[in-house]
């Protein structure tokens, strides 16, 4: 049998990557099909005009991924599976240890993980394919690399081994969490929430995204409290002095104090304590924006509005929601708007705090939905081919060293 040549080696290349990018898309078109997205509009392709479309995607998969945050390596772990020894694997179980799917008894004590994945490993990616709806496989198919790649509020989805986000009524550790019809809003451990329903807050001057004027983030932030006032009887009020508001906002850069580090662009977006510490952080290496629709926007942009909505929800005492619609579900694309309470949020936060009497049941607070569903489906699959391209990329290295 003859040896194929490097050019005939390099054309049935080519051709898998496209199989496999075509593949990857057509996994997480399915997925976000399959959970329900009223609004979610995924455009099917067929033949020659999905050739086109990837030939388009991998242009702006270049850009996306020059800084592709700290997440980005695991498209290289595509297909991982138990007894699998893989570069990688040991940050991918940092990330899951992170947000609570492998617990720090498990952690090896001054050391770090191995690049083998193990049965903690795989037990850990299937409860986060549970978490987030995907198909339990317990392996790192596309859906599930593209998931994880996603940027998100850097809570976790795990408390003490209790899947926040899957569990009904009142579970070990005292989190609250309701499944009835769509409804799966959670509340922290304790059922904390603020004593009084007249709240001030304060946003540092001195440590503000230098994308936004101060002006704008004040605006930005007074939108954000506003969602919640509309539906709840909690009020709250703007005020310079930050040590006497009740709830305290900044954007810090990495390791700001609080024992929780953010890790540069694209990755852990902020986060918030539960009541009464009063505490929220915004990335400051991320790139805010409060117009994402505007022409100047890049595939990096993030809605200030949106995650500041979601992050005052832990604020006033809610967890994740496994709801992808509500605002309180962990994950958001860049360039996606998502301002307005779901009827999930607005359950959650009432059972806390009573409704506000001029709220109308039935209906969603005021707020720019944005193109919510095209935002995300492109971002997943631009993420899906990059995880399948970045996995040929590598093949080709290998048959050429």
């Amino acid at each position: 049998m003859s040896t194929p040549t490097r050019s005939g080696l390099n054309c049935h290349l080519v051709v898998a990557t496209l199989l496999l990018a075509l593949l990857g898309i057509a996994q997480v078109e399915s997925h976000l099909h399959g959970h329900g997205h009223g609004h979610d509009t995924v455009v099917e392709l067929s033949g020659h005009r999905k050739l086109g479309a990837l030939s388009e995607g991998v242009t702006r998969v270049a850009s996306l991924t020059d800084e592709a945050g700290p997440w980005n390596s695991f498209k290289t772990l595509l297909d991982t599976k138990l007894g699998d020894v893989r570069t990688g694997v040991g940050a991918l179980k940092s990330y899951l240890q992170q947000f609570g799917y492998i617990s720090k008894t498990d952690a090896p004590a001054g050391t770090p993980f191995t690049d083998t994945f193990d049965n903690i490993t795989q037990t850990a990616v299937m409860n986060y394919q549970r978490s987030f709806g995907l198909t339990v496989t317990g392996r790192l198919d596309v859906a599930t690399l593209t998931q994880m790649i996603t940027p998100r509020c850097g809570r976790e989805d795990v408390i003490n081994g209790t899947l926040i986000m899957l569990q009904r009524g009142l579970t070990a550790t005292g989190t609250q969490h309701v499944s009835v019809g769509s409804q799966k809003w959670a509340s922290f451990a304790g059922n904390p929430r603020w004593t009084r329903k007249n709240l001030t807050y304060a946003i540092d001057s001195t440590l503000l995204s230098p994308a936004v004027t101060q002006t704008d983030t004040e605006i930005a932030i007074d939108t954000a409290f506003a969602q919640w006032s509309a539906v709840t009887n909690l009020t709250f009020t703007r005020i310079q002095s930050l040590t006497t508001a009740d709830i305290t906002i900044s954007f810090d850069l990495l390791d700001h104090g609080d024992g929780n580090p953010f890790d540069g662009q694209l990755g852990v977006l902020a986060h918030a304590y539960a009541p009464t510490n009063g505490r929220l952080h915004f990335d400051n290496s991320e790139s805010w924006s409060i117009n994402i629709q505007s022409a100047s926007s890049t595939l990096k942009d993030f809605d200030l509005v949106s995650v500041a909505v979601h992050e005052i929800g832990h604020l006033i005492g809610l967890e994740h929601s496994s709801v992808p619609d509500a605002i309180m579900y962990p994950s958001i694309s860049p360039l996606s708007s998502k301002q307005a309470l779901n009827a999930d949020d607005i359950a959650g936060a009432q059972s806390l705090y009573g409704a506000n009497p001029t709220f109308t049941p039935g209906t969603t607070t005021p707020g720019t939905g944005g193109n919510l569903g095209a935002a995300v489906a492109s971002w997943r699959r631009l993420r899906a081919m990059d995880v399948a391209l970045s996995c040929f990329g590598l093949l080709v290295a290998s048959l050429f060293i």
